[in-house]
C-alpha cells in the first residue's frame, strides 16, 4: 500500500517538473517575442469610460444594468470601471444610481444654500 502512494507521490512530482519546465520554456519565448507570459487584466477601454460618464452626465441616477443596456457592454465591465471613476473623482454613487460629480456636488450646496437660507430667516 505504501509502496503504490510513493509511485503515485513520484509520479505526480516528475508531472509537476514538467509542468515548470514547459512554463519556464514559455516565458524564455514570450520575452524572446517581447511579450509577457502572463495575462493581465486590462483597466478597460477609454473611450468606454467616456461614454459612460457622458451618459451619466445626461440621464444622471442610471444604475449600472441600465448603462449597459443603452451601452451594450456586460454589467460586469461597469461594476470594475465605475467605482474606478468613482475614485478619480468623475462620478459619484448614491444608492444604486451613479451621478457625475458636478451634478452632485451643484445639489448640495443648493441644500446648503437652502439650509442657510432657513437658519437667516
Amino acid at each position: 500500500m505504501a509502496v503504490k502512494r510513493i509511485e503515485r507521490e513520484i509520479r505526480e512530482y516528475d508531472a509537476t517538473k514538467q509542468a515548470e519546465a514547459m512554463i519556464q520554456e514559455a516565458k524564455a519565448e514570450a520575452k524572446k517575442q517581447g511579450t509577457t507570459a502572463t495575462a493581465t487584466r486590462g483597466k478597460g477601454s477609454p473611450s468606454h469610460k467616456a461614454r459612460a460618464v457622458d451618459i451619466i452626465g445626461q440621464q444622471p441616477g442610471i444604475t449600472i444594468p441600465e448603462l449597459a443596456t443603452k451601452m451594450s457592454v456586460k454589467q460586469n465591465y461597469f461594476y470594475r470601471a465605475l467605482p474606478a471613476l468613482e475614485r478619480d473623482g468623475k462620478l459619484v454613487k448614491k444608492g444604486r444610481g451613479w451621478y457625475p460629480v458636478t451634478t452632485v456636488a451643484s445639489s448640495s450646496q443648493a441644500q446648503a444654500d437652502t439650509a442657510e437660507l432657513a437658519q437667516a430667516a
